[in-house]
């Protein structure tokens, strides 16, 4: 079975030019927690999360002391990521599959790199994003309607089992 098989079709997503109000407030819409980030042409260019948007310092204040023993590197890049207004200063950069990606191949590369989902292109285009409610889908089997809409909430995807 391929990836192309169980992953989300046409997923919801941001462009890098997007404002991370405009981001958060659709992953707040449609129940999701990451978004795939495209360029004007489609191509992926990157993936915000909501770990990306909860790394920002006044979201979490106390991690601002923790930054006064890090390396000024370190410490620049932080500051830049605390300020940030747009999808394209904060994104994390993408980790994808192709989607003739095996289900195997994309469920080693989601442990190996500590990933929740992974974006599908197709000759670089965004084409969908597989997430492990997708690969739970494929595995469990899909027996409601709720399931084979793909529905993106977890009392969708509860009701699926």
């Amino acid at each position: 079975m391929k990836i192309s098989d169980v992953m989300t079709k046409d997923p919801i997503c941001a462009r890098g030019d997007s404002t991370l109000a405009d981001a958060a407030r659709l992953m707040l819409d449609n129940y999701i927690s990451g978004l795939p980030v495209i360029d004007e042409s489609g191509g992926l260019i990157g993936v915000l999360t909501e770990a990306d948007i909860m790394r920002r310092g006044e979201i979490n204040p106390a991690r601002r002391w923790a930054e006064l023993f890090l390396s000024p590197g370190r410490l620049a890049d932080k500051f830049m990521r605390a300020h940030a207004r747009r999808v394209d200063e904060i994104m994390s950069d993408p980790i994808s599959v192709d989607e003739k990606t095996s289900l195997e191949s994309a469920v080693s590369t989601m442990e190996s790199n500590r990933v929740k989902r992974l974006p599908v292109t197709r000759c670089g285009k965004l084409c969908g994003i597989v997430s492990r409610s997708d690969l739970l889908r494929a595995y469990f089997g899909c027996r409601t309607p709720a399931c084979a809409s793909h529905a993106q909430s977890d009392d969708a995807i509860g009701r699926c089992a």
